[in-house]
Formats: structure tokens, C-alpha cells, sequence
């Protein structure tokens, strides 16, 4: 079935695609392979990864054998290898019950602090997932989105990346047991440079400021 999906058109149905994947495990080699560092197409890289992510998101435990080489992808150097990782892990968390991510959580949580915004963004991002479906590192989690900051990124980035840290605080807030350095974390950004972050921060405090 694998051979009549071009995974490199950029019309590809990815819906469909993944549909298909979940049960012919040709597809999903192939889309495996599709997002390793040596393939050098970006169309069959991207689709390949799009499709992974509706086959993480709707059958992460097929997805599961495969933790290594997501993970492997955040030592890669370059950023949209890295990228990849990082989304399908954060997909993934709530299936590893060997809690195989402890290995990679300084790695995962250290590109936050790389060079280069949009991956930086994406950890904060997804730092909520990850609180969620590891309420015991939490604690940590929410020690480096508290105390984040990137010395390759100006204030203003630095203060966009924040937005995506109140975005995750946005999920697990309820369950904080101390709340208060999050509120005063939030109230900090409401006169942000950052247009982003002023409105993740008013946002944020129209539900939980009391």
C-alpha cells in the first residue's frame, strides 16, 4: 500500500495517510525513514512529519518502538531535526511508562537555552503536555520555565518565548501546589515588549488571578 502514496507531494492527504499508516507498517517505515538526518528532501522530510504527528496524536503507542530515534533527533545540530523530536516526544510522554525521558530531560529542556527561537518556543510549548503526563517533574519543569532565559535571543525574544511558557502554565495551573510564583511570573509580562506575551499574560489572569 506504501508504494502508492508519494509522500514527497505537497497535496499529500496526511489524514488519510495516517490512517493508512496506523495499519501497514511498510507506510510507517517509510515515514520513519522519511524524517531521518540523511534524507535530505524537505517535501518527504515535512509530510513525513506531519503524518507522524496524526499517528502520534491518535495512536501514540504505535509510535512507541520508535522513542530512540525521536529522541536521537535532538542531538542532531541542526534545528529542524531537532524540532522534530521535540513534538513527537511531547506526543509520545504519556505512553512511556518506563519513564525512558527522564535520560533526555536535560537535553529536551537545554534547547531552551540553544541558540535559535523557534525551538526554544517549542519546548516551552510543550512543557505543559509534559507536566501533565509527569506530574513529578513538574516541579523542575516549572523551575526552568520560571527562571528562563535564553543569552542567544534579545528581550524581546526572550519575552516571546515566555508566552508559550504561560501557555503551558495555562494547562497545568490547577495543579500547582505553589501557585504564587507563576501569578507573579505572569503579572511580570503584562507590560512585556513583546505583543505575544502581554496577551498570553492578560489572558492568563482573566482566569486564574483572583
Amino acid at each position: 500500500m506504501a508504494d502508492k502514496i508519494d509522500l514527497a507531494n505537497k497535496k499529500l492527504d496526511l489524514d488519510s495517510s495516517a490512517l493508512m499508516a496506523v495499519t501497514d507498517t511498510s507506510l510507517l517505515a517509510e515515514l520513519i525513514a522519511g524524517i531521518a538526518p540523511e534524507n535530505h528532501n524537505p517535501s518527504l522530510r515535512y509530510n513525513s512529519f506531519r503524518v507522524l504527528m496524526r499517528v502520534a496524536a491518535s495512536h501514540p503507542a504505535l509510535l512507541m518502538p520508535f522513542w530512540d530515534k525521536f529522541t536521537a533527533e535532538l542531538h542532531d545540530s541542526r534545528a529542524d531535526q531537532q524540532y522534530i523530536g521535540i513534538r513527537l516526544l511531547a506526543e509520545l510522554i504519556p505512553k512511556d511508562t518506563a519513564h525512558k525521558f527522564d535520560q533526555v530531560f536535560d537535553l529536551y529542556f537545554g534547547l531552551l537555552t540553544a541558540p535559535g527561537l523557534i525551538n526554544a518556543n517549542q519546548v516551552a510549548w510543550a512543557a505543559g503536555k509534559l507536566a501533565l503526563a509527569r506530574p513529578d517533574l513538574e516541579p523542575r519543569i516549572t523551575h526552568l520555565l520560571l527562571t528562563f532565559h535564553n543569552p542567544h535571543l534579545d528581550v524581546i525574544r526572550n519575552e516571546l518565548v515566555k508566552s508559550y511558557a504561560i501557555e503551558s502554565f495555562q494547562e497545568y495551573f490547577d495543579k500547582v501546589e505553589e501557585p504564587a510564583p507563576i501569578l507573579e511570573f505572569v503579572k511580570g509580562l503584562l507590560q512585556s515588549p513583546s505583543p505575544r506575551a502581554r496577551r498570553a499574560a492578560k489572558d492568563f489572569l482573566s482566569t486564574h488571578s483572583k
